[in-house]
Parts: structure tokens; C-alpha cells; sequence
């Protein structure tokens, strides 16, 4: 029965033929989904960089900009004093004592999002005359600019699973995905502000304090294949002013 032929192939011969039709057919299907796994994951990427640098290059002209002793941290950010126009990011103006003319608070805070992600938004308000000390107002009721959409939550984090993939729980205890903190010389992080003591309210208070901030941004996103796509920073630097 073998030897029975169909259009010319024995009945053998045509099994073999599909049978390695299927096997061409598994291994281009395999590419296909492969390359296009790689060509989403390279968007997600691009995507969430992109987001990330635009808003890191705001918050790191505002950091540089200012005055230490003018940073005030609170639970949902914080707000800081800068040299620049309302509005503008321009150059800045010495005061006749050779001192940096303050014109605007700047404030960044997080706003409520879903119930993974909150939104970082930053606003600006008048500095006033009163300049010294620099203790920055309560930032305007009226919402500012969304820099970033899909900062992780208070309470949550990303962690990897047994299968590759990543995914947000629940962590009490953990910070939101936007912080900034004081870097001690020990390599502690201070929520405290170093400009708000000294020895003589705190003996030894100067020996652990550095004029270094760190900034973390973490954002997440979950594209429509529910897979959380995640992208941390720390930034370390100083204000100049």
C-alpha cells in the first residue's frame, strides 16, 4: 500500500513533505512572534525613556539651579526656590550683594492616578519679598503641569517572576516612585534637609551631611498585553546656588 502513488509521490512521500511543511511553518511562526515581542519591547523602551528625559531634564535645571537650604520635602515631594522668570527657564539676575535674585517657587507633587500609578505634576507660585528664610509656601490648589502620568504608587513595587515577566504588588512600607533625598557621607539617605540644623542644635550634625541630593524617578506601564513594563533612575547631583 505504500507504493501507491498520488499525483505522481507515493503516499510516503507527501507525509514527509507536510510533515516538514509544518516544521518550516513552526519555525518562521517562532521568528514572527519573537521579532515582534522584541520590536514591542523595543517601543515600550523608547517610549518610556522618552517620557523619563523630559521629564528629568526639568527636574535637574530646577535642582541646579537653586538653593539648598531652599529645598523643602514633604510625603508627596517637594518644593524648592529658583532664579528663573515665571513662566521661563531663562538665565537669572544678581542682586547688588552679589547674590542670586530669587523669583519663583517651584513645586513638584504627586497627584492620585489609578490604582498602580500617580501623576507628578509641577507648579509655580510668586517667591514674595520675603526672602530669608526661604520657607516655601503651600503649593497653589490649582493643578500644574502633568510631567509623568505612571510614577509607581506609595506601597507598591515592581518584582520579577518565576517566569521573566514583571509585575506590581503590593509592599507596604515603600516609597512612591519619586523621591528626593539629602546624601549623607556615610551613604544614608536624609529626608531632613542638612541647611535646617547645625552642631549647636545637634552636636556632630555637619559630620554626616554633604550638599548632594538624590532624585529616583520609577515609572510603569502595562500595555495591552497586561505585561508591566518598568524603568527606575537615581540622579545624583548639587544646587548651585
Amino acid at each position: 500500500m505504500f507504493r501507491s502513488r498520488t499525483g505522481g509521490f507515493t503516499l510516503v512521500e507527501i507525509l514527509i513533505a507536510s510533515a516538514l511543511a509544518l516544521v518550516v511553518f513552526g519555525a518562521l511562526l517562532s521568528v514572527f512572534l519573537n521579532s515582534r515581542k522584541i520590536g514591542r519591547t523595543a517601543r515600550e523602551s523608547f517610549y518610556l525613556s522618552e517620557d523619563m528625559s523630559i521629564a528629568l531634564r526639568t527636574l535637574t535645571t530646577d535642582l541646579k539651579s537653586t538653593s539648598l537650604s531652599s529645598i523643602k520635602v514633604e510625603s508627596d515631594g517637594f518644593s524648592l526656590a529658583s532664579p528663573h522668570t515665571p513662566g521661563r527657564e531663562d538665565g537669572f539676575e544678581v542682586t547688588p550683594y552679589g547674590g542670586v535674585k530669587w523669583k519663583k517657587w517651584v513645586h513638584y507633587r504627586l497627584e492620585p492616578g489609578d490604582d498602580v500609578r500617580e501623576r507628578l505634576v509641577r507648579s509655580e507660585s510668586d517667591i514674595g519679598e520675603d526672602l530669608y528664610p526661604l520657607a516655601p509656601p503651600t503649593p497653589p490648589a490649582a493643578s500644574g503641569k502633568v510631567l509623568l502620568n505612571n510614577i509607581l504608587r506609595r506601597d507598591k513595587a515592581v518584582e520579577k517572576s518565576s517566569d521573566g515577566r514583571y509585575r506590581v504588588i503590593d509592599k507596604a512600607g515603600t516609597p512612591p516612585g519619586f523621591t528626593l533625598r539629602f546624601v549623607g557621607r556615610d551613604g544614608t539617605r536624609l529626608e531632613e534637609n542638612p541647611a535646617e540644623h547645625s552642631d549647636e542644635d545637634r552636636p556632630g550634625w555637619t559630620q554626616n551631611t554633604t550638599p548632594l541630593v538624590e532624585l529616583c524617578l520609577q515609572i510603569v506601564d502595562t500595555p495591552s498585553d497586561s505585561k508591566v513594563a518598568t524603568l527606575q533612575i537615581y540622579r545624583q547631583l548639587t544646587p548651585r546656588n
